[in-house]
Order: structure tokens, then sequence, then C-alpha cells
């Protein structure tokens, strides 16, 4: 019977990677997970379901969901391996080439067109000089000023004729005053138009830069989230490469004993502030007074106790058994537990203890032995993760991390640098099984 199980895919450094994986139960919580993983990386994000053929022992996978990101890259049916090139249409027969045409006779020549006359052209007006533009500004400005007097003078006429001025009043002085301030305004209009002086106060402002388009973001945030990780994955892979594993657990070793003496230290430093933080506040303490023995006072006589109602116990829940193992299963788990206790004795030497670069191999060298068995046994994906777990916990590790392997063992797997391993332990599994 076909096993469904839900995978998510987040894409980084020009690859796919498994985030998490779930059962076919958990679709819902995989799609709440994979969206807030597209918002935490911002990154483009998969829902690959799989479906496990225990018979011919082959998986099935289709993308379930993609984030908006994952949806412009057209890389869904590769993302799963390379699959074989559909076969080349043959090419189409040739056509016949065309028949020759038959020459028909030349047209008569057409009559040559008159020629247009030659356009004529415009002269260009000459700008006005310093002394034609001066001689406007002037006329222009008597001109205003003559009108302004005749409308002042035509204005006080009539205010004359119906009496609304007394005959006491100086008008040349009124006249003389619209004049200067007429003559003042009418100059200065026509010396700004003339010789353009508009431009002198005026700001020029300068075009405001296009605000970003979203691809251009898009763009950014992937290389600048690429940029330290491959910085990352460069120096992690030279630096793997030229150090030998010696020198690698001496360091690992090195800075656990800096460490543990840089703890030995900070201890003795806080037992010390301790002390003395605690020795002036017992000298400034207050003598407390002497304590007078008093006589108790005389027991009182017990109460009679309430009877406490009667509560009645609920139920009792049966208690749910964890489903049996099959007898392959459980021969299985016999096996690899026999297979792991071996491998700790060969790995873990008194002159070489295990640390952590060694236990990963060694999880990885047991992830191949247990995909082998289960392949042989015929079990299903569930069963072998729960076998590996349990032999990575008898082989040292925590809950945690077991679950944390399993969980990360398909990108693991993809991986061509932890292959050795992986394929190391299969074919130890394999002669183990042979006998």
């Amino acid at each position: 019977m076909a096993k469904d199980s839900f995978e998510i895919y987040y894409y980084q450094d020009g690859r796919w990677s498994v985030h998490a994986s779930f059962e076919a139960s958990q679709r819902e919580l995989a799609l709440g997970e994979a969206q807030e993983l597209e918002k935490t990386l911002r990154a483009p994000v998969r829902l690959v379901r799989e479906t496990y053929y225990p018979e011919t022992n082959t998986t099935e996978e289709a993308v379930s969901w993609q984030s908006a990101l994952a949806k412009q890259m057209p890389d869904a049916d590769r993302m799963f391996g390379d699959k074989a090139p559909a076969p080349k249409k043959p090419p189409r027969p040739k056509p016949p080439p065309p028949e020759p045409r038959r020459k028909e006779p030349d047209e008569p020549a057409a009559t040559p067109a008159k020629k247009a006359p030659p356009k004529k052209r415009k002269k260009k007006k000459r700008g006005r000089g310093f002394a034609a533009k001066l001689a406007i500004v002037v006329a222009m400005t008597l001109a205003m000023s003559a009108v302004a007097v005749g409308l002042t003078a035509a204005g006080i006429y009539v205010l004359e004729y119906f009496k609304r001025i007394p005959n006491d009043v100086d008008r040349s002085g009124l006249i003389a005053i619209v004049y200067l301030t007429a003559s003042i305004l009418s100059f200065l209009y026509q010396l700004i138009r003339q010789f353009d002086l508009s431009s002198l106060w005026k700001f020029r402002r300068r075009p405001a830069a296009p605000p970003p388009s979203a691809t251009d973001m898009i763009r950014k945030m992937q290389e600048a989230n690429r940029a330290p990780a491959e910085g990352q994955a460069a120096s992690s892979e030279s630096t793997a490469a030229d150090i030998p594993i010696e020198e690698l657990r001496e360091q690992i070793e090195q800075a656990d004993t800096e460490d543990q003496v840089d703890r030995l230290q900070e201890d003795d430093f806080t037992t010390e502030v301790q002390v003395a933080e605690d020795s002036p506040r017992q000298q400034d303490a207050p003598l407390e007074p002497p304590v007078v023995e008093t006589a108790p006072p005389p027991p009182e006589p017990p109460k009679p106790k309430p009877e406490a109602p009667k509560v009645e116990k609920p139920p009792e829940k049966p208690v749910e058994k964890p489903p049996e193992k099959s007898p392959a299963e459980a021969e299985a788990q016999k096996n690899f537990l026999a297979f792991t206790s071996a491998a700790v004795n060969v790995a873990n030497r008194p002159q070489s203890p295990l640390n952590a670069f060694s236990r990963f191999g060694l999880n990885l060298y047991l992830a191949g032995a247990c995909s082998t068995l289960g392949q042989a046994k015929k079990l299903g994906r569930m069963p072998q993760l729960t076998i590996l777990r349990d032999g990575l916990q008898a082989a040292g590790s925590s809950r945690e991390r077991a679950e944390t392997f399993c969980a990360e063992l398909p990108s693991y797997g993809k991986n061509p640098r932890y292959a050795s391993m992986v394929q190391a332990g299969g074919q130890a599994m394999t002669r183990q099984l042979s006998g």
C-alpha cells in the first residue's frame, strides 16, 4: 500500500534543500510551516508530496504548493533529478523547389515627376541689442506713468464734481506720488521682462529618481543572502580539505580545555565577590535582642472534624498501548542495534575518542547501514527512521539531535560530500547480512 508524506524544500545557494518532513495527515501543518519559512527566509519555498510504493521500492514526487518566488522558477520538473530526454521528432521532408517564374514584359518607364520649387529659407530674426531694450523700457515706463496720471486726474475731477473732496486739498502732491509709484513699478516690470532677469531667483529642481521596481528589490535581496552563504561554504570547504582530521581533533580539544579554564576562573571570581559582599553586611547588621523564654500556652481541646463530602472518582481512562511492531521490524531493530554497538566500539578508541566531527561521520555511516537493512527487510520509510533514531541514541546522541539528524537526512543524502560515508555503511551492512 502506498504511503504519502509531505516535505518542505527551500532554494538557497543555487540548490534545493529539505527543511522538514511531515506525515500525510499533517498537510495543513506542513503548509503553515512552508508559509512561515517563506516569510522568514524570503526565498523560494515548495511543499512536495512524496508517495512511497513499498512493492517496487520507488517514490513519486509532486509539487503540492509553492510560493510566489518559486512559481517564477521553471524548474519544478528538474528539482527531483534529471529525467530522460524526450525523443526527438523526425525532421520534416523538405518541400520541392519552386518552379521558375516567367518573366513578364517590362512596364514602360514612368514620366519623370516635376521637381518641386525650392523652399525659401526663413531668415532668423536677430536679437535686440542692449540699447534697443533699454529704449523700450524707458518708453513703456513713460507711457504707463502718463496713463496712471491721466486716470488720477480724471478721478479727482469726478470727485470734485460730486463734491466728495474739499477744495483746500493739494492735488499736485497726490498726482506726483501716483506718477513716481507708477513709473518705478512699470520700470522694474519692463526691465525684468526685456532682460530676462526672472531666472535669477528661480530654483531649479532636480528630477526625482524613479522608485526601484519589485524585481530589482528581489534581485538585491537574493544577492545579499547569496554572498555570505557562498563565502561561508567556500571557507568551510577549504578548511575541511586543507586541515587533516588529527589537527581538527586537536583544535576542538584545545578549545574545550580553554572553555573549561575560563568557566573555572569565572566561578572563582563570583565566589570571591559574594564573600566580599556578605562580610560587610554581617558586620553592619544590628545586634539581635536576647531571646526570652516564655511558657507555651495551654493546648486547646481538639475540635471535631467535619466529615468531608464524598467525591466520586472519575472513571479511569484506558491507557493506549503503542502499536506492536511487526516481526520483520523487530528483527531489523535487533540486528541494527548489534551493528551499532560494534561500530561504536570500533570508532570510540581510547587513543582517539569521538568528537563532534567524527560523531557526525558515524551517524552518516549508520544511516547508510539502516537504509540497506530496511530495503532488505522491505520496511517502510517511517519504520526505518524509527530504527535509525533508536540506533543513534544507543550510539550516544541525545533524542533531540537524533530527531534533527533524521529530519535533515534527505538533504545529507543528496550532498556528494557525504555520499562516501553513507555508501560505506550500506556496504558493511550488506556484508553482515550475507554472513
